[in-house]
């Protein structure tokens, strides 16, 4: 699970660095292809076990395609098949455009379940792409969760995916044959492919 800390500079890239770091020791296992070396600046703790970084490019757009392919493989090779990621108003551009290029990626699509907070979104803000212009082929459906109940002993503001009250209204998403359940939401947003 990727988080989106309420920095006034955000990270780029940094949840998702932040939730593959967590979700593995180590990629020497992981047999990532040669476009994986371009990942180096972001796991300087795994510099040793990635690839040798290709030549650098002068070209600005084409290195963050690398790293978004890159990025993706390495979710591939980890077996992600959904990536939740908390507070996405809070994303930098980079890690939106990320979660754009993921979401329309083919054959293998990856799905999102989002949250965020629709009335901390800012108009310029490429969420406002991500949540309202799905590519084709992906479902979205919209999830507004209201009153979470107290949990005793909880402490405010702390949110726990893994309590039946706070992702049960996400088991009831409509079955698509032809495509795997996506929801979106002020609250919560999920977009699948």
């Amino acid at each position: 699970m990727a988080v989106c800390p309420p920095f006034l500079e955000a990270f780029t890239l940094g949840p998702v660095v932040d939730a593959v770091r967590q979700a593995t020791p180590d990629v020497a296992r992981l047999g990532l292809s040669a476009l994986a070396g371009v990942l180096r600046p972001l796991f300087p703790e795994w510099a040793g076990r990635l690839p040798t970084a290709p030549q650098s490019l002068a070209d600005a757009s084409v290195v963050r395609h690398q790293i978004f392919r890159a990025q993706a493989e390495l979710l591939d090779r980890l077996g992600v098949e959904v990536l939740v990621v908390e507070d996405v108003h809070w994303a930098d551009a980079t890690t939106l455009d990320f979660l754009m290029y993921v979401a329309s990626r083919r054959p293998r699509p990856l799905s999102l379940m989002l949250t965020y907070r629709p009335e901390e979104v800012p108009p310029n803000s490429r969420l406002l792409r991500l949540t309202s212009c799905p590519p084709a082929g992906v479902c979205q459906e919209r999830v507004a969760l209201g009153e979470l109940p107290t949990v005793r002993g909880a402490r405010p503001g702390v949110l726990n995916a893994r309590r039946p009250a706070r992702l049960g209204r996400l088991r009831h998403l409509p079955a698509r044959p032809d495509r795997r359940p996506a929801a979106r939401a002020g609250g919560v947003c999920t977009a699948a492919a």
